[in-house]
């Protein structure tokens, strides 16, 4: 299954070939013929002459010169950019291993984020790639994938999103603080909780900081509690999957440690007794809601991505 799809990209590649129309054969309907084409979504892409496409049938991979490429991954269009090429070599960091890994985009723009879902899915024997690593440019429009008032909702949102424009397997979170004494609150709002005017003036991170110790300084430590909770959507050509998890906790009375990002100098979580930016991060890596969240995000990529 897999020599025939590779001479032929080899072939395209060295040679340069630009046929009115030309294929490679896939395995028929079946499973088989679903991991195939899993698989060489991956290694396809638009050149800005050609466009890439399976045919009606899905049975072929057919190259038409000349032709514009429509939107997002539309009508069986494979939009990835840049060929990867073949066995051995390096893309966005990640082995390309021939076409036994089959690629799942991570919609993230962080690569922090994206480091950290590498490491909690090392073990399975799949690509995480980010946006960058497919040419995926930034869009504006990205600014305006997280507007609902549920971390599930907007998780899937962005993960339809990526997968529009990428045609392959997204995985994509959301997710933020919720304080007991603030109704959740931040919420959906973690990020943007802070007021402009004081973002500018300490930065993102510590003006959010200062501005929920502002919200909590009449509050008791009885009553001080809240937890983390991460969203993730997982999504393919036409089935989607959110799981959720959470880490308990409470807010500290002020700030501590150098670690870790947000609100991690105040969140201290349940069965500690300091906060996370003051835990070893190989703690807050194995603990936290991202992590709860993707150990239970692996059966759908295991049932998905991998059967």
């Amino acid at each position: 299954m897999h020599a025939r799809p590779l001479r032929f990209l080899r072939a395209v590649r060295r040679r340069g070939l630009r046929p009115r129309e030309t294929g490679v054969q896939v395995p028929a309907a079946g499973p088989r013929h679903h991991r195939a084409v899993r698989r060489l979504r991956g290694f396809l892409h638009r050149d800005g002459r050609d466009a890439w496409r399976l045919d009606p049938r899905g049975t072929r991979l057919v190259v038409h010169p000349g032709r514009e490429h429509p939107r997002g991954a539309r009508h069986g269009w494979i939009p990835v950019e840049g060929l990867p090429g073949v066995r051995g070599e390096s893309h966005g960091g990640e082995s390309l291993g021939g076409l036994n890994r089959p690629p799942v985009l991570v919609a993230t723009r962080s690569a922090h984020k994206l480091r950290e879902i590498r490491g909690l899915l090392a073990d399975l024997p799949i690509r995480l790639l980010g946006p960058e690593d497919l040419g995926l440019p930034e869009h504006e429009e990205e600014d305006d994938l997280e507007p609902f008032d549920t971390f599930a909702r907007n998780a899937l949102s962005k993960a339809k999103y990526f997968h529009r424009r990428s045609g392959l397997p997204v995985l994509a979170d959301d997710s933020g603080l919720c304080v007991d004494a603030l109704g959740g609150g931040p919420g959906v709002r973690t990020r943007r909780f802070a007021p402009p005017d004081r973002v500018v003036r300490w930065g993102r991170d510590e003006a959010n900081n200062r501005w929920l110790l502002e919200r909590l300084q009449d509050v008791d430590a009885g009553r001080r509690g809240a937890h983390y909770r991460c969203a993730v959507a997982l999504t393919d050509d036409l089935r989607h999957e959110v799981v959720e998890g959470i880490v308990r906790g409470r807010i500290a009375r002020r700030p501590s440690g150098s670690g870790g990002f947000g609100y991690d100098p105040l969140f201290v979580p349940e069965g500690h007794d300091r906060t996370y930016a003051e835990l070893p991060a190989a703690v807050k890596t194995a603990t936290s809601h991202r992590a709860k969240a993707i150990r239970q995000a692996r059966g759908w990529i295991e049932r998905e991505v991998l059967r």
